[in-house]
Parts: structure tokens; sequence; C-alpha cells
């Protein structure tokens, strides 16, 4: 990906840039719930994959948070909504991440709560991406009406 500033940076190249990160994140999410799946998969193995989801949750909230603003500045009449619903989701992303953070300490927690912990953040992160691109959707639907000759 590009760096290109903020002050450069169109609503659509906010949103495309925030997609990008959606498919990382979504890639690790993947691969988490692919190792929680997989009894042969060691204990050590698991905990350090949540770590990397937790440590790729907390980078990918930032990330998006800097350009959230901009990414929605064509959604007509919403944008402000959508903001306060997106912090909110945040807030509780970060919690989730937090609490399987926590989670992964105890080395005597059983494989079964391990895989649990895991699993659950993983796809709790894999339906908030799709809600969020459904949002990011509505943003280009309304760009391209403001765009449009006589929109």
């Amino acid at each position: 990906m590009r760096a290109i500033s903020q002050d450069s940076m169109s609503s659509s190249e906010a949103r495309a840039a925030i997609r990008a990160s959606h498919e990382a994140l979504r890639g690790i999410a993947l691969r988490t719930m692919t190792m929680a799946g997989d009894g042969g998969v060691g204990e050590d193995s698991l905990r350090l994959q949540g770590r990397t989801l937790c440590a790729a949750v907390q980078d990918h909230l930032e990330f998006e948070e800097d350009l959230m603003g901009l990414a929605l500045a064509d959604v007509l009449g919403l944008e402000g909504v959508l903001l306060v619903q997106l912090e909110a989701d945040h807030e509780r992303q970060r919690s989730n991440a937090s609490s399987t953070l926590s989670a992964l300490v105890p080395v005597n927690l059983t494989r079964s709560h391990l895989i649990a912990s895991v699993r659950a953040l993983a796809e709790s992160v894999l339906l908030d991406l799709t809600r969020e691109e459904r949002i990011f959707l509505r943003a280009d639907v309304d760009e391209l009406a403001n765009d449009s000759p006589g929109g």
C-alpha cells in the first residue's frame, strides 16, 4: 500500500486503505480459526496465534480510527451516527481482545478453554469486519450519488 498523507487522501482512498487493513486482519482471524480447529496444534502455538490476533486487532483499530472520519465523509446525513456506532464497536472489540489476551496468560488454562477463547475472538473479528464493510458499501454508493451528474 502506498503511503499518502491523510491531507491528500480522498474518502474512497481512505476506505480502500481500511479495506486492505480488513483483509490483513481477516487473514489472521481465519488462520486463528484454522489453528483452533486443528487438534494437532500445540497449546504454545495456539497461544502465540491468539496473541498475534489480539495485537493485530489493536493495530487495526488504531489505523482505522485515524482514517474513519475521512472514510465516511461521503455518507449522506449519517456520518456522525456511523462514527458513534463504530466507536462503540471499537470499544467492544478492544475489550474482547483484552479479555482474550488475559485468558491466554494462565498456564493451567485447559485446552478447550484456550481454543474457545481464541476462536471467540476470531469469530467476533470476522463478524465485525463484515458489518463495517457494509457501512463502507453505503459510503461508496453515496459517493457515487454525490459525484454523478444530477446526483
